[in-house]
């Protein structure tokens, strides 16, 4: 067993560091050896770990960076696990008010797994990993992590939080400030986020369930579910549903393959080049367009509505109108070949077919409680529905 003791001073800031090595054990097929250690330095405290292979990095409340870092290896004797081990390099050192936790090695046949745990007063903390997970928990800090390829779990996080992965799935448990998750494949989950968050993923499901700042979620091909945003939500999926369940703000969709549903929410701006398009208690100023599918609208009883458009070239509109609800209708339907159909429960609304010129397009116009906002609605291969709520 190996021990040695460091002490660094640099720019008149001073830092001390203690590590320990274990013995070579044998557990199973590999062969195993730890390195223990901490270093202490003055608060506030920023944490810089270059590694290979899984970090965990949590926080434990103490005044010490300690880690503890176990190489597995595969070989035929232990001279040979010997030999791979010592190509492996691990060092820490303190520079410009940052501590730096270094692992590297020419290959990948040595399998490293480091955990850190980090004191109270981190400010900061930068986490790089050539490959591997990344799990994040317990930090007051700034933070951002990124992998070459493996997942990402981070909870319990005060600060702002970056996380990348080449690919894998981000579960994301709390997040005090802003957040940003990127994966090149793998779905994002994310429980609670205080700040703005910015999703992405190149194929995989977006799942949020509260957000206290404006959500942008893309993704190249998967669903999109945004459960509760107390402001804005920007989504966009190449190949998917998009669910907004509850929006303090405006919603902006786009699907490129998909249906697209909102609930409660206070501006709706979607398009859907094929795929349905469903509306719930919404209010402001809606806009609304699918090339193929049906758009089902339920305006809010309450709320200001301002002028609005919904419009698809082959489905059906279905609009439900508070019966109290001040607002123009404007509605066309222009359908090829045939007359279109437009269905009205309001007296005020008055209909008139066979206009056009292959006597196929169907108006209707009128004014509710005394008019307001503009409500148009075009459709084509389709029935307009008008119903009163």
């Amino acid at each position: 067993m190996k021990m040695y003791y460091q002490v660094a001073s640099l720019a008149l800031v001073a830092a001390t560091a203690f590590a320990q090595q274990s013995a070579l054990t044998r557990e199973g097929s590999y062969w195993v050896e730890t390195v223990s250690g901490y270093v202490t330095a003055p608060p506030p405290v920023q944490l810089k770990v270059v590694a290979r292979g899984s970090v965990k990095l949590e926080g434990d409340g103490g005044n010490q960076v300690a880690y503890r870092l176990a190489k597995r290896v595969q070989a035929g004797s232990e001279a040979e696990a010997r030999r791979l081990l010592a190509q492996t390099r691990f060092q820490t050192r303190t520079l410009g008010g940052w501590v730096y936790l270094e692992y590297t090695a020419p290959d990948n046949r040595v399998v490293p797994e480091l955990t850190v745990r980090t004191p109270s007063q981190l400010r900061r903390a930068n986490v790089e990993t050539a490959w591997g997970s990344l799990h994040l928990q317990g930090l007051a800090a700034e933070v951002d992590a990124a992998t070459g390829g493996g997942p990402i779990t981070a909870t319990q996080i005060a600060g702002a939080l970056t996380v990348k992965t080449g690919g894998g799935v981000v579960e994301i448990g709390s997040v005090g400030g802003i957040l940003r998750a990127n994966t090149g494949g793998g779905g994002i989950r994310v429980g609670r986020v205080g700040g703005e968050s910015w999703l992405e993923t190149a194929g995989g499901e977006i799942h949020v369930d509260n957000a206290g700042g404006p959500v942008h979620a893309s993704t190249g091909g998967g669903n999109v579910e945004i459960n509760r945003a107390e402001t804005h939500v920007y989504a966009r999926t190449n190949g998917g549903l998009i669910a907004v369940n509850e929006s303090g703000g405006e919603v902006r969709a786009e699907s490129a393959a998909g249906g697209i549903r909102v609930s409660s929410a206070k501006g709706v701006r979607c398009e859907s080049a094929a795929g349905a398009i469903r509306l719930r208690q919404v209010s402001g100023e809606l806009k609304a367009a699918t090339a193929v599918g049906s758009i089902l609208a339920e305006l809010a009883t309450s709320g200001e509505l301002l002028d609005s458009i919904l419009s698809t070239t082959s489905g059906d509109i279905t609009v439900w109108i508070p019966s109290n609800l001040a607002v123009t209708v404007q509605a066309l339907n222009d359908t090829l070949g045939q007359r279109g159909r437009i269905v009205s429960d309001f007296a005020e609304i008055k209909v008139a077919a066979g206009a056009g010129p292959n006597l196929g397009r169907t108006v209707a116009s009128g004014v509710l409680n005394g008019g307001g906002p503009t409500l148009k609605l075009a459709a084509a291969q389709g029935t307009i529905y008008l119903r009163r709520r």
